[in-house]
């Protein structure tokens, strides 16, 4: 699982205000990253909703697979493209939702 994939997970926003801000982990691609963004749920929903945005902390970009799509004073949102567009969309519990999956060793024709 990719570290932004794991952090998405961890930050999940919980159900309440969404207009208030609440501490997240940042979504950056080091592993080793512990700092935390302030961010409402609905900026959260907002960005997540395309599974190759992630809120970083300023500074926490890398632009060899992301690019940055937005700048505020409380974070950055980055947008990863290339292999890891393709991995994080993958691994993202939102793509996931309507996709038919096959059991194992069983093909769609049936």
């Amino acid at each position: 699982m990719s570290h932004e994939a794991q952090r998405t997970a961890v930050s999940h926003p919980p159900s309440g205000e969404k207009a208030r801000r609440n501490p997240r982990m940042c979504e950056c691609a080091n592993p080793d990253c512990v700092e935390m963004i302030e961010l409402s749920v609905a900026e959260y929903e907002s960005i997540r909703s395309s599974p190759t945005r992630f809120p970083v902390k300023p500074g926490h970009v890398y632009l060899e697979f992301e690019r940055l799509v937005e700048e505020n004073g409380h974070y950055i949102v980055v947008e990863v493209f290339g292999e890891a567009a393709k991995v994080v969309t993958e691994l993202d519990p939102r793509s996931q939702r309507g996709r038919v999956t096959q059991p194992v060793g069983e093909s769609p024709s049936g």
